[in-house]
Formats: structure tokens, sequence, C-alpha cells
């Protein structure tokens, strides 16, 4: 007993020894494969220096979508219930209605456009008054056609303000609407230069007089004379037609289309398209080629497809710097700038055009790369190796991936961070 009891002890030991070591064989010995998993989790400092370079002025191209403007659809109803038929255009598509100018004939009466802030909801005529007549008078002096006060009231310098639009767009100016009254100063109670009913009173209030019934049962005709229909002073001026005014946003506007003659109009056919606003184009561009986009220089704009059409625009503004998806539909970090294109010609609404800046001389200076640029708050800047200081910075021109920015804010062989900071 006392002999396997001793074999028993000596067992454990044994075990007890081969389990420390183990253990200390566990402790001190690596395997290649925790140094390789240890080393992935590690973020590499890739750093660069800051270089003397002469880069070549590289064409910036960016690509975006036109935009010409508001387009609508003008329908026109014609008065007196007339047949809704095109009788003749003046203008076609790609022309330019200014205010005050004709756009066609519809029923044999011109449509005209007028600058008006909303559509007129009724015919105007003489003594008529409201926010429709004054927003005519503001239109007319607009023309130079109207020097009186913009006070509501339809009188006869506003109407022969109207009249001298007709005249100086080549068209007729609709007819006076006929409002005769009596001397008295009311309305005729018969027809034109009539008398009314027997053994009523005229509109003027004088006792009716007529051959057949004495005046007073005398037997004898009266001496009281009839009153004698005139025309009132409002009947000679020239009123304003609803369906001949059709309103504009703008002083002028783009035809896009308009019917042809005989054309009949309904709501499913309109008279013309027309489109107002400024021509423009949203496209992305990088924090290192914003710079290159002073606000108010000229870029070409060209045709995706047609490198002969060329249209010149303006840099008109930024947007705030994102990192998201933008107006013009980039992924780019980067901001969202305006180009407004002066006269787009031969481009369609929705075109994929390029916009295009640069070319030229090389440019010699201070070079970093363009992967360590930062932006913060609307500022470019570098991050200094070994302190983490960002140092602001002002890029000239970028060519080859890398920026030539202003001499001052680093040095030659200054060492920034590219990554991994």
């Amino acid at each position: 007993m006392k002999r396997r009891f001793g074999w028993i002890v000596v067992t454990v030991i044994a075990c007890l020894g081969l389990v420390a070591g183990a253990f200390a064989v566990g402790r001190f010995v690596r395997s290649p494969n925790e140094e390789a998993i240890a080393n992935s989790k590690n973020k590499p400092v890739v750093t660069a220096k800051v270089e003397e370079r002469s880069v070549p002025a590289e064409e910036i191209r960016l690509t975006g979508k036109l935009s010409l403007g508001r387009s609508w659809n003008v329908t026109v109803e014609p008065s007196n219930d007339a047949v809704a038929v095109v009788t003749q255009t003046y203008l076609g598509a790609g022309d330019t209605l200014n205010s005050g100018g004709a756009l066609a004939s519809v029923a044999g009466r011109p449509v005209i456009g007028l600058q008006l802030p909303f559509d007129l909801y009724r015919d105007i005529s003489g003594g008529d008054s409201g926010d429709d007549v004054r927003e005519i008078q503001r239109a007319l002096k607009n023309l130079g056609l109207y020097n009186g006060a913009v006070d509501g009231e339809y009188g006869p310098r506003t109407a022969n303000a109207v009249k001298q639009m007709y005249v100086r767009a080549g068209m007729t100016p609709p007819d006076p609407v006929p409002q005769e009254t009596a001397d008295g100063g009311g309305t005729a109670g018969g027809t034109a230069g009539g008398s009314s009913a027997a053994g009523g009173t005229a509109a003027g209030g004088a006792p009716a007089s007529s051959a057949d019934s004495p005046a007073g049962g005398s037997g004898e005709a009266s001496s009281t004379p009839t009153p004698r229909a005139t025309t009132s002073p409002a009947a000679s001026l020239t009123p304003v037609i609803r369906s001949e005014i059709i309103s504009l946003p703008a002083a002028s506007v783009t035809v896009v289309s308009v019917a042809g003659v005989n054309t009949h109009l309904g709501s499913d056919q309109p008279l013309a398209q027309l489109r107002s606003g400024q021509a423009s184009v949203v496209v992305r561009v990088g924090v290192g080629d914003k710079d290159s986009f002073a606000s108010g220089s000229f870029v070409d704009v060209q045709a995706a497809n047609d490198t002969s059409v060329v249209a010149s625009g303006t840099v008109g503004g930024f947007s705030e710097f994102t990192q998201d998806q933008s107006a013009s539909g980039s992924t780019v970090p980067g901001y969202d700038m305006t180009i407004n294109v002066a006269d787009p010609k031969g481009m369609g609404n929705e075109q994929d055009v390029v916009v295009r800046v640069g070319g030229g001389e090389a440019t010699s200076g201070l070079a970093v790369p363009v992967t360590a640029l930062r932006e913060e708050g609307g500022e470019t800047f570098v991050v200094m190796k070994g302190t983490n200081e960002q140092v602001p910075v002002k890029v000239k021109i970028v060519s080859d991936g890398y920026a030539i920015i202003d001499d001052g804010a680093l040095n030659k062989d200054d060492e920034i961070i590219v990554s991994g900071s």
C-alpha cells in the first residue's frame, strides 16, 4: 500500500509540473498569428515632407446637369364665346417674349405678355379700381408708357397707356365698351337715343313724352325736351381684356414652344410653354480645386455630347462643405458650386454638361500631397507630425496629386501627416 501511495504522489507531482511548464511556455512564447492580429489593429501614420515642385496648370473638368429655369404652360380662353383657335404666331421656340410684346393671336385677337405678379381675373374698363389696376399701372410705368400715379384707378391716362402698349406691339387695341347715358346723368331707359316706355320716366328723372300720350292730358305736346342719350367719358377708354393679357414673372421670358396656326386650344392643348429664370448648372468641387474657382470668374460650359456647343458661365457661389450626397448627385466630399450660364443656345434642359477651367503655364512653389489636405469650418489646413498642430494653408493650384500652396505657413522639409493621425 505504501508503495502504491508513493506512485500516486509522484504522478500528481509530475502532472502539476507538466501543467506549470505548459503555462510557462504559453506565457512567454508568442504565436506569429497573434503578432499579425495585433499589427492589424494599429493604424500606421503616413507622413510626407513639404517640397519644392513645379506642376503644370491642369485643366479642371467637372460634370453636371444644366437647368434652364422654371417652365409653365400658357392657356387662353377667348372672350365672347369665340372658338379658341390660333390664327397667327409672332414668336417661335427659342425666342424671347418681352413684357409688352405679342406672342400670338387667338380667335383674331392678340395675346400680349405683361410683367405682373398674378394672373388677371377680370376685364377692366373705365372707372374700375383694384389691385389688378394698380399692377397694370406699375407694369406700364416700367415700359415707359405710363407716367401717372400708381393709385389703382382705371382712368384716361391708364387706358391711353394700354392703347399705346398695343400700338407699340403692332397690334390693334380693343374697342371701348359702349356705355350711353342721358344728359341728366343716368342710363337711358330705352334704346340708344330713344325714350322710355309710355307712362314711365326717363332714367334722368324727367317725365316721359309721347305723341300718343299728351302730357298731363291737355292734348298738347309737352314743351319739356326729351333727354338726349350721350356717351359717358368712361365709354371712350380702351379696356383691358383678360384673355388678351398673359402675366409674366419677369421682364422677359424664353419661348419653349408655341402652338401652330389653326391649333384648337383646350385644357390638354396650351397656346405655348414659357420658361423664366437663370440657366445654371450645379457641379461638385473638391477641397483641393475650390480655390481655382473665384466667385464671379468665367468658366466654359460645354455640352457633354458635343464639344462644339460651348456657352459662357460665371461662378455664382458655393454650398457649405459636406461629406455626403450633394445637389449635383456626386458623393465626392467638397462643395456644390453653382455656375450661371449666360446664353445656353443649343443646349437642352437637364442636359449633361462639362464645366472647364484652367490650363496654361506651370506653377512652382511649396507643394504637399492632396491627400494631406484637411477641411474644417471652411478652413483648409495640414497636420504637423509630432505636435498634431493644424496649420492653415491656401491652395494655389492642384495637379498631379499635389497642391501648390502659398509660402509662409509651411517651410520646405516640414513633415506633415498624410493619414493615420
